[in-house]
């Protein structure tokens, strides 16, 4: 009879064990994220900081006819991106900065506003900081305003970003960046004129936050 009793035992033990074997191995698999899907995150980036006191060059029938001194001003971007491949991203870039003129309080100031279409690289240098430089081609919109008086100078330009980032939480980064712009011809390019340019160069440096998706 005891031998029977202990038979018993053993097979409910070994049955026991086949079961827990059966649950290891049956158990799923853990979840993984889809490379793919994250290599092709949309993003959107707001910035704002400070534009550097560059002098601004007029023009007159092609040769340089002065230039003003400007005082710093501020410097706002909005940008929309998308990864397409490991460290390499296209954007979508607007820059609106100010300035007033320097050399009388008169109230004259300078802007520039532009739509550019970067070109970016990050290289990843650990969890939490990348590196990353820009490209860009555009369009620049800008204005010379005083009371009384506006001009306003257009064309064809260009811009080369450089900046620090650091993740803060699974989809929003914090920015530092530094960005020069400028037109790419500027000695004609003040509207209805024909003969005169005004040459601004933009030197910022901005502060913001990436959101992605």
């Amino acid at each position: 009879m005891r031998s029977y009793v202990f038979a018993g035992a053993f097979a409910l033990l070994g049955a026991s064990a086949a079961q827990a074997a059966d649950l290891i191995v049956d158990a799923p698999p853990p979840a993984t994220v889809d490379a793919a899907y994250a290599n092709s995150s949309i993003y959107v980036q707001l910035l704002g900081g400070v534009a550097q006191n560059l002098d601004v060059t007029y023009y007159q029938n092609g040769n340089d006819n002065g230039s003003s001194e400007t005082e710093f001003g501020y410097a706002v971007a909005g940008t929309i991106g998308v990864v397409v491949m490991d460290g390499l991203s296209v954007e979508a870039d607007v820059l609106h900065t100010s300035r007033d003129y320097a050399e009388a309080d008169n109230g004259e100031f300078y802007t520039t506003t532009s739509l550019m279409g970067n070109l970016k690289y990050t290289i990843q240098l650990d969890d939490t900081f990348s590196v990353y430089g820009a490209a860009g081609l555009g369009y620049v919109w800008g204005t010379d305003e005083a009371p009384g008086y506006e001009a306003d100078y257009n064309g064809f330009g260009y811009q080369l970003i450089a900046g620090v980032s650091a993740t803060l939480t699974d989809n929003i980064t914090g920015l530092v960046e530094y960005r020069y712009q400028n037109q790419f011809d500027s000695t004609d390019n003040i509207d209805g004129t024909g003969s005169y340019g005004l040459d601004i160069p933009t030197s910022t440096l901005l502060a913001g936050l990436k959101l992605s998706f």
